[in-house]
């Protein structure tokens, strides 16, 4: 199929097929670096079934481009930790990126603070996106699993993978202290810091919090399934302690 682009025209395929009704529906076609869009219409032939076209233009995504774009290089950091924070920060990596499609592109909920900011998506508040997601996962673990997971330990893991610098090492680390405190309080905060430090939002609705909310309590909940759905937690555990 010819690309879109460069002065290219976009491409128009035609095929007769089987009698139907009129339609049309818009389509996405994902590659592994770019994204087709266009609209596929059908229209109804008196004698010969229908004619289709399916006209395609080429577009690359700001998630495809800021999120998928740097991925590896969190995977390549998250393989150099022991095994047990490999896993962990791969799957999280992974859960990220999906996070991303679902949240900047295919959620239209009214107050979905990520398509709201879709277009200030750049290459740097993609790193952001991808510390939270790392800080808030890590916390959220470490507080679940306390008997079995350092902090200090697994949140230096972190820093390493996502490369956070001083100034994200002691959000972190204020963060954690409140989720061990005053843990009703946490995900609020949590909520709020996500608006002020990914797109430095200071003030929002109440509903755009709460949107904020489910998303991370969501975004924890589907991560860990993934984590766990064929390989229980302590058997993880086990298994990179050698015992």
């Amino acid at each position: 199929m010819q690309k879109a682009g460069g002065g290219a025209q976009p491409p128009v395929l035609s095929k007769r097929v089987f009698p139907m009704r009129k339609h049309s529906f818009f389509v996405v076609i994902c590659g592994e670096n770019f994204l087709w869009t266009g609209l596929l219409s059908f229209t109804i032939e008196t004698e010969g079934g229908i004619f289709m076209q399916l006209h395609i233009r080429q577009k690359q995504d700001p998630v495809t481009l800021y999120l998928e774009g740097q991925k590896e290089s969190y995977l390549a950091r998250a393989a150099q930790e022991t095994p047990f924070y490999e896993a962990y920060y791969m799957q999280c990596i992974e859960s990220t990126v999906a996070d991303g499609y679902e949240m900047f592109l295919l959620d239209f909920s009214r107050e979905n603070y990520f398509r709201a900011n879709v277009e200030r998506l750049d290459l740097e508040s993609g790193k952001r996106f991808f510390k939270l997601a790392g800080i808030h996962h890590t916390i959220r673990v470490v507080r679940r699993r306390k008997k079995q997971l350092d902090w200090e330990e697994m949140s230096a893991a972190m820093a390493r993978v996502y490369e956070l610098d001083e100034k994200e090492r002691q959000m972190a680390d204020i963060l954690y202290r409140c989720a061990s405190l005053y843990q009703s309080g946490f995900a609020d905060l949590f909520a709020r810091t996500t608006a002020r430090y990914l797109f430095h939002t200071i003030e929002m609705t109440p509903q755009t919090l709460a949107f904020l909310l489910n998303f991370w309590y969501n975004s924890y909940s589907s991560f860990m399934a993934s984590f766990v759905g064929y390989v229980p937690f302590h058997i993880r555990l086990q298994k990179a302690s050698g015992s």
